[in-house]
């Protein structure tokens, strides 16, 4: 039965009345001035999840026996009285997603007894001041501050991490900027860090690391620098969350120490490199995305077989990257795996094996230089439309609604076995590699001819020339195409007689990578 209306109470003072739950109602107006003296003896209060409106009442910070007081998601206005906050029977007070006002910075440095404070989803908008304060004892209680979903903004102040006894540190979706203090390197309790959309920079601080950390919020800021994991030597990491950030190298090889990681978040980042097989040994894996980076080595890179072994993943998200080769084989055996994405990366077929992933609900392909069949369409992969192949021109199949050709092989017969395949991609590399070393001959002739001919020399720039014209508009959406473009603007900017050599070079090596790779 839901309570509607306005709160209304008793004529006569209730002094028995220890606790009061109205929580999840429809309760509208203003909480009765009275309250206070109809029950003087309250405890604890809830009425969170109604419709209240107005103020918070000043005689709640004059009930001398209040430590839990819990007024979330409803609709009040006004500041959020200091004397709460400051209250020395006050233990938990959650004002969470209400239309609250205020500088509460000057009461938490002043709480006395209170451990849990919760003040996000409110229209606080005032700068956190880095006070100084010649001792911090007071503060000794708190464990869990949440200011996030506000107006807040400044530099994260210090005198956080003199808070020694916090486990939950959340402020996100705020206005900080500058560097994560060296003074946070002081939370030894500290399980849950939130400080994701900010504009946090400099580097991910290399002293975080409390043996205690869980969750690792910090996605949506501008931290740069290297993927250092000295920030979190920790066995109990679980969560990783850094998306969307600048952060550049590689991931380290480290990662592996990190046994208990569960979700690692890296997207939207400059990261490059090999996706390192070390992270494969994380058995505890379930949420992996590294999409939208620039993970491959070119002509080498690859997706590890070995992700085979994360039987625990659940989605895999390793697309928007340069990744070639083939897809593994191997992904039939992630039997808990229900979203896959490989999107704008590889050639290759797509393995049969695929049919195997019973939990899959969310499957893309699209827009690779795949080729051959497309798998079976039964069990799961029957379940995807034709949106989750397109943008590969060379594959067939009723999906698409194009027809393979009789050479294809039927898509009953099994694929080539994982010595096969390894077998002829070593070959292929092999080719590569020798096709480069004779064409470095070639590409040397072609610098002394340039560097003695004036002639010739001209010749070339005019070809670069026309080169840059053709790309600029050039409605081709190929990604090696596009990135030859890109390419052509950063040497047009350089255009003169000193640095043909480099454009020689650079020309030479694109026009190799576009004729191996097609």
């Amino acid at each position: 039965m839901l309570f509607s209306g306005s709160l209304s109470l008793p004529s006569a003072p209730s002094f028995n009345v220890s606790s009061m739950d109205i929580s999840d109602n429809e309760l509208r107006g203003p909480i009765p001035i009275d309250i206070c003296s109809t029950f003087p003896n309250l405890r604890r209060l809830f009425i969170s999840k109604n419709a209240i409106e107005g103020g918070i009442p000043p005689c709640l910070s004059d009930l001398k026996n209040l430590s839990v007081l819990d007024l979330s998601n409803n609709q009040l206005a006004g500041r959020v009285p200091e004397e709460l906050i400051m209250k020395n029977s006050m233990r938990i007070l959650r004002l969470s997603n209400n239309n609250l006002t205020g500088n509460v910075v000057h009461a938490i440095l002043n709480a006395n007894g209170l451990k849990k404070l919760y003040l996000d989803g409110n229209n606080l908008s005032s700068e956190m001041k880095d006070t100084v304060v010649s001792t911090f004892d007071f503060m000794t209680s708190l464990v869990e501050i949440d200011l996030s979903n506000n107006r807040l903004y400044g530099k994260l102040p210090r005198w956080i991490g003199n808070v020694s006894s916090l486990s939950r540190l959340a402020l996100s979706n705020n206005s900080f900027d500058g560097s994560i203090p060296i003074k946070s390197c002081n939370l030894n309790e500290l399980e849950f860090l939130e400080l994701s959309q900010n504009n946090f920079s400099g580097s991910l601080p290399s002293c975080l690391n409390p043996l205690s950390i869980k969750h690792v919020h910090l996605h949506e800021n501008i931290i740069s620098g290297p993927l250092s994991l000295d920030f979190c030597n920790s066995d109990s990491l679980v969560t990783l969350d850094l998306r969307g950030n600048n952060l550049t190298g590689s991931i380290p090889i480290l990662i592996s120490t990190l046994s208990s990681l569960s979700v690692l978040l890296l997207t939207a980042n400059r990261l490059h490199g090999r996706i390192p097989v070390e992270l494969c040994e994380l058995q505890s894996l379930s949420i992996v995305d590294l999409s939208q980076n620039m993970f491959s080595v070119r002509l080498t890179g690859r997706i590890p077989p070995e992700f085979g072994n994360l039987t625990q993943i659940h989605s895999l998200n390793l697309s928007h990257n340069d990744l070639i080769r083939v897809i593994p084989s191997s992904f039939s055996k992630l039997k808990q795996l229900d979203s896959l994405d490989l999107s704008y990366n590889m050639a290759g077929k797509i393995p049969n094996q695929l049919v195997e992933l019973d939990s899959l609900e969310l499957f893309s392909v699209a827009h690779n230089n795949l080729s051959g069949s497309i798998p079976e369409q039964k069990a799961q992969l029957g379940t995807f439309y034709e949106s989750s192949y397109e943008g590969n021109p060379f594959l067939c199949g009723p999906m698409i609604h194009k027809s393979c050709s009789k050479i294809d092989l039927p898509s009953t017969v099994p694929t080539a076995s994982n010595d096969e395949e390894e077998d002829s991609l070593l070959d292929l590399y092999v080719f590569r590699v020798s096709f480069l070393v004779s064409y470095a001959v070639m590409l040397l002739t072609t610098f002394v001819v340039l560097h003695i001919n004036p002639y010739w020399r001209g010749l070339w720039f005019s070809f670069v020339e026309t080169c840059f014209t053709a790309c600029r508009y050039s409605t081709v959406g190929n990604f090696l195409t596009n990135y030859i473009c890109r390419r052509c603007v950063q040497l047009s900017r350089r255009f003169d007689q000193s640095w043909f050599v480099s454009s020689v070079i650079d020309f030479s090596i694109l026009f190799v990578l576009h004729f191996i790779i097609n």
